[in-house]
């Protein structure tokens, strides 16, 4: 049985999303460091309590962002159709994360992986958290190899986190060099010689 949400929750969620957009507003206007809790206090027209009662502080607002980040997913809609072009949808999907990336801006992408194992690992500092990026991925691959068009010498899982990997190196390295080059067009440049070395043509 679903249990059903409340008028409260709802309002709760509503409250938290205004937060967090005037949050990511003025990180990005003003960059991280320069912005305070009562800067987005005024902005939100919550009050600073409200904000420490969701988000605990300004890193976990940065936590949040990273999570949001991190719920970027393939769409597995159609796909028997799409585990027959595996290299078109793969790539259409890193350059939609690099893209993503760059939305979010320099300023936040350094300062998420200014905090990565909180962003990014378990309490262990070992393992990854879940992330639909690489679990709809893993099901995708998973799909391609049924379909005879993905190397099947190497399991999904694996696969997965190859490419993620190498993209999040392509991330940071922007990082690393101040945004001066285009995320997306680097990727669209250096992902199609790793992808290929996947592809059973």
């Amino acid at each position: 049985m679903t249990k059903k949400i409340t008028k409260r929750q709802i309002e709760s969620a509503k409250k938290k999303k205004i937060i967090l957009d005037n949050a990511k507003t003025l990180f990005k206007q003003y960059g991280y460091e320069s912005t305070t809790l009562a800067d987005i206090s005024k902005a939100s027209g919550f009050s600073t309590g409200s904000i420490v009662n969701f988000f605990h502080s300004k890193e976990g607002l940065l936590l949040e962002i990273s999570s949001e980040m991190s719920s970027i997913s393939f769409d597995l809609s159609n796909l028997d159709v799409k585990a027959h072009d595996p290299y078109k949808y793969l790539m259409d999907f890193l350059i939609r994360y690099a893209v993503s990336w760059e939305t979010l801006g320099l300023d936040l992408t350094k300062q998420v992986y200014k905090s990565f194992s909180k962003a990014f690992l378990n309490k262990d500092e070992k393992t990854f958290k879940h992330m639909p990026a690489y679990s709809s991925m893993e099901t995708f691959i998973m799909a391609a190899q049924q379909a005879g068009t993905f190397d099947t010498s190497i399991s999904a899982v694996e696969a997965s986190a190859y490419i993620i990997t190498v993209c999040r190196g392509l991330v940071y390295e922007w990082c690393l060099f101040d945004g001066s080059y285009s995320l997306s067009e680097k990727s669209k440049g250096f992902l199609p010689r790793l992808l290929n070395t996947f592809m059973n043509t």
